[in-house]
């Protein structure tokens, strides 16, 4: 009976630690240094319209909660672009 309840909760437990691991424990290729983070800010302010007008909406609302901006979720395109610049 020990043995049945090992091999039926073993991948059962196994499935659920993988998840916690793919959720929670970001990959080595994401993780940024905090001389890497001070690099990539000032890019991110150099956007321009014309570069932010090939984003899509999902890419702009993302940028927007990235630099701390509230109420983006509902704004249309153009005005997602108005509120980033």
């Amino acid at each position: 009976m020990n043995l049945v309840l090992v091999i039926v909760l073993f991948p059962i437990l196994a499935l659920l630690v993988t998840r916690l691991v793919l959720r929670y424990v970001v990959p080595l290729e994401e993780a940024v240094s905090p001389a890497q983070q001070e690099a990539v800010v000032p890019a991110q302010e150099e956007v321009t319209q014309t570069d932010l007008s090939s984003y899509t909406v999902k890419d702009l609302r993302a940028l927007a909660k990235e630099r701390g901006l509230k109420g983006v979720s509902q704004l249309k395109k153009a005005d997602l672009i108005k509120r980033l610049q």
